[in-house]
């Protein structure tokens, strides 16, 4: 029971911290379009802790799985409306799950890191409905945030933008995830 209340725990602050970054863009497009790079600094360390304590099948899904499950709860990812988002969330977390063990175990460092580099990608996952159905976002962005805001969100927003900060978040997050899995072999 311990350990499940652990784990629990410890998926619970990863989604805190996802969560935390995506509401920094209440202050500004800029933060929203780059809360995946903050993210991906402060989900690291519970995501290193989750899989050092329970190096055990599941725990990528469990991590990916409470997020999700609050985000469906808060209306943020609807397969009606953001269907891109809800399947390439699925998919990056799966091929987590596989790539902890894939890539020498549970107990290994490179399968945490390689693990959280997929989980790393799902934030950015959410915001391909930007892409996707930019006539959508666009109408709600202005509904929830103002025309303003959703004027400087979609200039800001090119695709070239969108590869730089994939490929950014990815730099970020290894190098986080390394930080905080040192110890492991």
């Amino acid at each position: 029971m311990k350990k499940t209340l652990s784990a629990i725990g410890l998926a619970l602050l990863f989604f805190v911290a996802w969560f935390a970054a995506e509401c920094l863009g209440f202050v500004s497009p800029f933060c929203w379009l780059y809360f995946g790079l903050i993210a991906a600094v402060l989900a690291a360390w519970p995501y290193a802790i989750l899989c050092k304590k329970h190096p055990v099948f599941g725990m990528a899904l469990l991590a990916f799985g409470v997020w999700f499950l609050a985000y469906i709860a808060m209306g943020e990812m609807n397969p009606a409306t953001n269907p891109s988002g809800f399947w390439i969330s699925i998919g990056l977390a799966v091929v987590a799950e596989i790539l902890r063990r894939a890539c020498g175990g549970y107990r290994s460092r490179s399968s945490v890191r390689a693990s959280y580099l997929a989980l790393s990608l799902v934030p950015v996952a959410k915001t391909s409905v930007m892409f996707f159905r930019p006539e959508y976002c666009h109408q709600v962005t202005i509904e929830e945030m103002g025309e303003q805001y959703a004027e400087k969100l979609f200039a800001l927003t090119t695709p070239g933008i969108a590869i730089g900060v994939d490929i950014a978040i990815l730099i970020v997050a290894f190098l986080c995830i390394s930080f905080f899995t040192r110890d492991l072999k």
